[in-house]
Formats: structure tokens, sequence, C-alpha cells
């Protein structure tokens, strides 16, 4: 991809990341000279429906968003078979990175990012949207401490019906409600389970629930009290 230009206007210039269903690169608005975030489908996954749907989900949920802690999607589309989404380029780590490099966060740093993220998702419940996978590799951190939510990729309206995902696990088991673990209708309370679960591990250095296999997460979710 890099070096093609998509859409007539969007040229790739270098890869930022690869994660389980896309690869999210660096590029240019020609038109505009602006720095974007492009993230396309990865080619093997474009033959299946639901993947294709979970893409197209992101964007037409996620471009109406306009909240400083929400990262902005700003255009998308199929271009020659390849399914794309334009982001906001945001310079910083993810809280995961940044966790990992400090261990458990200050009082006053955990607060600040409670408080954006709870801004954030505050903004999407308002337009019904539920995000259904808040964790730390979601959340990015500028340089100044603003806090951006990314990857409304499971996200729902709460109108519309839960999609039926047949051999394909939705979520993340560590970040995961009960509810959603055990295929249950989820709401704004599976996004503030998940944030009660992430502000424990910003203060206590660990999550609270955590296993060798995802299945055993997951029934620590539905059973366990954490420590």
């Amino acid at each position: 991809m890099i070096g093609q230009l998509i859409k007539g206007k969007y040229k790739i210039y270098d890869t930022v990341g690869t994660g389980g269903f896309a690869t999210v690169y660096v590029g240019r608005n020609l038109n505009t000279n602006e720095i974007d975030a492009i993230k396309v489908l990865a080619h093997q996954f474009t033959a299946d429906p639901r993947y294709i749907e979970r893409f197209q989900r992101q964007a037409t949920m996620a471009q109406p968003l306009q909240h400083p802690n929400i990262v902005r999607v700003l255009d998308h589309g199929i271009e020659d078979g390849t399914h794309f989404l334009v982001m906001e380029f945001v310079e910083g780590l993810t809280l995961e990175q940044i966790m990992k490099q400090q261990g458990p966060l200050s009082l006053e740093a955990t607060l600040s990012y409670l408080q954006q993220i709870c801004a954030g998702l505050q903004a999407a419940y308002e337009m019904g949207i539920v995000h259904r996978d808040i964790k730390p590799a979601n959340l990015m951190i500028m340089p100044a401490g603003t806090v951006k939510i990314m990857d409304f990729g499971i996200a729902r309206m709460e109108s519309l019906s839960a999609l039926t995902q047949s051999g394909m696990f939705m979520g993340t088991p560590r970040y995961i409600s009960p509810e959603m673990a055990q295929g249950a209708a989820t709401d704004i309370r599976s996004d503030l389970y998940a944030l009660g679960l992430l502000t424990y591990e910003m203060l206590a250095g660990a999550p609270p629930f955590d296993a060798n296999t995802p299945w055993a997460v997951l029934r620590m979710q539905i059973e366990s009290q954490p420590t």
C-alpha cells in the first residue's frame, strides 16, 4: 500500500501499526495537505461479510462523533476492493504502552484520564452509541495528556439489534462485562464496567481478572470478585 493514492487524494506514506484485522497507515490528504491515519481492512477478511460489516459500522457510526476525546473519522469507502477508513492522525502513546512503561499511575493522572474517557463515552452515549471494547490499547494519550478514544469497530447503535457473530468472539476478555461474556444485551453500563476494570488497573498496576486463557478470564468476569 505504501505510495498508493486512495480516492484520488489520500497518499499513503508509511505503516503505523497492524491489528487483528486491519493495518493503519500514515498518509496525507493532497487537497488539504493534512496528515491523516488511514485504516485498511486486511485483504484476507474482505471475503467475510462479518468483518466488512464491522469495518463499515466503525466508519458510519464514528463519523458523526465530534468530540475532543474521540478520534475523528473523516472519510471512508471502498476502492478497487480495498475497504478504507480515514481518521485524524493522533501523536502519542496508547494507555497500554504507558502502563507497561510506568506501572501503576498516579491518582492525578488516573483521574484525568478517567474524566476524559467518561466525557467521550457520554458524547457517544448521547448519540445512542456504545463502544463495547474499552481497553488500554484503544485509548491514545497525546503528549499534553489529552485522551482520544479509538476504534468504535464493535460499537453498535442502541436502536439496532446486536449482530450475530457466529464463531467470532467480539470484545477483549480482560475488559469485558459479565453480560457481554454471556452473550446478553449490552448498553452504556458495559462500557462503564470496562472503565471500572481499567481504573483498577491504572491504580493497582495489574488487572482485577487475569488467567492463562481467554475463557478462564471470561469465567472470572462472571463468577469472581476482584482482590
